[in-house]
Order: structure tokens, then sequence, then C-alpha cells
């Protein structure tokens, strides 16, 4: 009402990963680690993100096992995310794509601040399924 020019839109798992690769590609970045959580949409952005980097040449160095962050409550995620920065921190890559829930990017982005991360150590960008369905609602 008060926007009448304002146009929120849902974008495909798809095309948001594979365009996200490409502008990777674009801006010169040929190395990054990627993050996500356990659930199907964020899972679906990270298959389809994976595949897409590999077409444009984009190396993903964090181990494949250690990519995945687990959501359940019975699980320590303080460990979990501190065995994934260090896991990032040994590829010595400036980029993480993250793909999660809402709350679980806060969660990590508090455990890289308490392992010594500060502003410029690290160029973050983070996709979460739960901003587009707040959007909606």
């Amino acid at each position: 009402k008060n926007y009448p020019y304002h146009v929120r839109i849902k974008v495909d798992s798809s095309f948001l990963s594979t365009y996200l690769a490409f502008s990777l590609r674009l801006m010169h970045w040929k190395n990054l680690a990627v993050l996500y959580t356990d659930d199907t949409w964020e899972k679906g952005y990270y298959d389809t993100f994976v595949d897409s980097a590999a077409r444009n040449n984009i190396k993903i160095l964090n181990k494949e096992e250690l990519r995945k962050l687990n959501t359940d409550l019975n699980i320590a995620k303080e460990e979990q995310y501190n065995m994934a920065i260090q896991e990032i921190a040994k590829t010595k890559v400036r980029l993480l794509a993250l793909f999660s829930q809402a709350d679980a990017i806060n969660e990590f982005l508090k455990a890289l601040y308490d392992q010594g991360y500060r502003r410029g150590d690290l160029f973050i960008i983070a996709i979460s399924s739960s901003w587009f369905e707040e959007a909606l609602v």
C-alpha cells in the first residue's frame, strides 16, 4: 500500500544457486568453502550450487563430510560448527557460501566470532529459504 512498486519474488533454488556460481566466476573467485544445513531447501541449494560451481571451474576446498551442519537439537552444534570452522581455516579460503536456516546462520556467525574471526577475515554469502518464507507471510 505504501510502496506500490515494491515486489517480492521467490526465486527458484536451482536458478539462485546457478546464478551464484556464475557470478562468482565473473568476479574471478576460484576457490571457496561451502556449508549447508540438513533441511530440504538448503540441501537443494547446495546440490545445485556444487554442480554449477564445477561447471564454472570453481573449486570447493573444504571436505565434503564437514560441509553439512546438522540442525538436530540433540547434536552438539558448537562442536560441529567448530569442526567446520577449523576445516575452513585449513583451506585458507576467504569466501564461504552458507546455505542455512536464518537461526543457524546466526549461531554459526557467533561461533566464527568465538573462534577469533573478525571483520574482513571471511567473506560470507548466506542464503536462507526461511528469509524467503518470512518475506511471503
